[in-house]
């Protein structure tokens, strides 16, 4: 019995609150993950990230496409819808390759849900050279946040190197769009 302690310690250390998906943080928040969720991302959890953030971001260029008063702005907002699409069908590609599913949701992928719905109520909401203030903006805003969660939570946990070659592509269109948004804010 003396011998089996130790091992009931660490059993019981190792309760069912460790294996509880964290809720998602309040909209507009930074997401901090800790590093036991990061490494327990499946690649299929990783895929369906940057499918929601496409998809949000196809989303907000259609209705920058309608809506956007400068012609700058409707041009980025179509460069983006067509970028994204075509990121989009090679990340869903990608997973039917590796045989992955992925509407796999996660914390992170709520977060990523929960900012694309905040960004498309701001839109729809706003209208002038507002509006194509605000969609520049955003952006540039969420492109930042998905750069650094490719950095410090994707990419480290991702498994598969062509998900890995997949996310650098991502990250570099992401980082292209980013710059055109802030020059056009200039």
């Amino acid at each position: 019995m003396k011998r089996l302690a130790p091992l009931l310690l660490l059993f019981a250390a190792c309760g069912e609150d460790h294996a509880k998906v964290p809720a998602p943080p309040p909209p507009g928040t930074a997401l901090v993950l800790s590093a036991h969720v990061v490494s327990n991302l499946s690649d299929a959890a990783i895929v369906g990230v940057m499918v929601s953030f496409f998809e949000g971001e196809i989303e907000q260029a259609k209705i920058a496409h309608d809506r956007a008063q400068d012609p700058r702005v409707g041009a980025f907002a179509d460069e983006v819808r067509i970028d994204d699409a075509a990121a989009l069908d090679r990340m869903q590609n990608l997973a039917r390759n590796l045989d992955l599913d992925p509407t796999k949701t996660s914390a992170l992928r709520q977060h990523i849900d929960i900012e694309n719905e905040n960004a498309l109520l701001r839109l729809t909401a706003a209208s002038g050279d507002d509006f194509d203030t605000l969609y520049v903006d955003l952006l540039a805003k969420q492109g930042i946040e998905v750069i650094k969660i490719i950095d410090d939570q994707l990419m480290p946990a991702a498994k598969d190197p062509a998900l890995r070659a997949e996310l650098e592509m991502a990250r570099a269109l992401i980082a292209h769009h980013v710059m055109q948004a802030k020059d056009l804010l200039r």
